[in-house]
């Protein structure tokens, strides 16, 4: 898992901010995708109009993506213990092999600009190089769009995908 100590900068759900002077712990790591710590995620997510983690829970938890099929992975980003963010990478099913797809990533509203996304998106795409050359992903959110062209993706006109990266 990927760790980060830094400071806090912000008053948030869950932590205190003592003047931006106390240790905060960033921990990514993986998860069960039907964990009810995902639960504050997907309410968050569907107020703001994003139906995806829901979607993902009940994927989940219906035996449909389980994330346990070969080049799969899941993980969660922490925050001093607090679930903020989670994503996942899975084979893309428009294709037959090598390729996956960056799927369900969502971060907290009061997390967000603070290179958690990144930093989780760069965390799902290094255990992929085995299984994958290249990882695609679809989204319809303009800030998302320039989230993914920062980390390197590029833009494509295709119906099933919108961003693809060479891993």
């Amino acid at each position: 898992p990927d760790r980060a100590i830094g400071t806090c900068n912000a008053d948030t759900d869950g932590l205190e901010c003592y003047g931006c002077t106390m240790p905060v712990e960033i921990t990514i790591a993986p998860i069960d995708p039907c964990s009810d710590l995902i639960e504050p995620l997907a309410a968050e997510a569907r107020g703001q109009g994003y139906l995806f983690v829901y979607r993902l829970l009940d994927e989940a938890r219906s035996g449909e993506n389980t994330f346990q099929k070969r080049g799969d992975f899941f993980c969660g980003v922490f925050v001093n213990e607090l679930l903020v963010g989670c994503g996942g990478v899975n084979l893309d099913p428009y294709f037959d092999t090598r390729v996956g797809r960056l799927r369900y990533i969502y971060v907290l509203r009061k997390f967000r600009r603070r290179g958690i996304a990144a930093s989780l998106v760069r965390e799902l795409l290094r255990p992929s190089k085995p299984s994958f050359k290249t990882v695609r992903l679809r989204t319809s959110d303009d800030s998302a769009d320039k989230f993914y062209d920062a980390l390197g993706f590029t833009r494509i006109d295709d119906q099933t995908a919108t961003h693809f990266i060479e891993i």
